[in-house]
């Protein structure tokens, strides 16, 4: 066996110094080898580079494979988003008085999909992701009083009006928590604190594995805490 290893080392050796098979064969003929052992020799050294070979295509796959993954589900960064209402008092007290251009009673402020998107991407929503075997997008329906809205995750937070069927999780929020986490300059803390008193709700739409494929659970528990 240790003789056999040798001669394939060898055949391997003059094969990259550019013998030929039938050189090689010639070779070894000469020294003895009978010729379908010689084959067999030249068989199994070619066997082991389609197998170096082969090895290395497959661990470019998976490295390609793990790169993509990664990129997929993994690399998000948070998005840069302008505050919707940065620069702008909020008068928050039953009388509407002493408004200007930078002033605005919280009655006569809009809620608009940028609102939202805002929101979640400071309470950490752009760590969500891709289900990894149905490639499904997360998707997060909002209730702010008489107002619906939805959003959606990929490559940036997408934020629609109305409700969507296929949302995982949906907040209730009144509009005047919404709006004091907005301006806050800590809104995910907020936000959380109008979820610990009671004000806003978090109902689970989708089941358990959905939720954890996509990453909501560890956003649900910072979020609870």
């Amino acid at each position: 066996m240790t003789e056999e290893k040798e001669l394939i080392k060898r055949i391997k050796n003059s094969r990259k110094k550019g013998l030929s098979h039938s050189q090689i064969r010639n070779c070894l003929q000469n020294r003895g080898y009978k010729l379908e052992y010689i084959d067999l020799l030249i068989r199994k050294s070619a066997k082991t580079r389609r197998f170096l070979i082969i090895s290395l295509v497959i661990f470019i796959i998976v490295l390609s494979l793990a790169i993509a993954v990664y990129s997929l589900f993994f690399s998000h960064s948070k998005f840069d988003l302008q505050n919707p209402l940065e620069g702008i008092t909020i008068l928050f007290d039953s009388e509407k008085q002493n408004q200007s251009n930078q002033t605005i009673h919280i009655d006569d402020i809009e809620i608009t999909p940028e609102f939202l998107s805002y929101l979640l991407n400071e309470v950490g929503a752009w760590k969500l992701h891709k289900n990894p075997t149905t490639f499904e997008n997360p998707v997060i329906n909002f209730r702010i009083d008489e107002q619906n809205f939805y959003s959606e995750i990929t490559n940036k937070i997408q934020t629609s009006e109305g409700s969507s069927e296929q949302a995982d999780i949906e907040f209730v929020i009144p509009k005047k928590d919404l709006v004091q986490a907005i301006i806050s300059e800590t809104p995910a803390q907020v936000f959380k604190q109008s979820i610990q008193d009671g004000n806003t709700q978090i109902n689970t739409l989708a089941g358990e594995a959905e939720l954890f494929a996509k990453g909501y659970l560890s956003l649900y528990d910072e979020l609870k805490v």
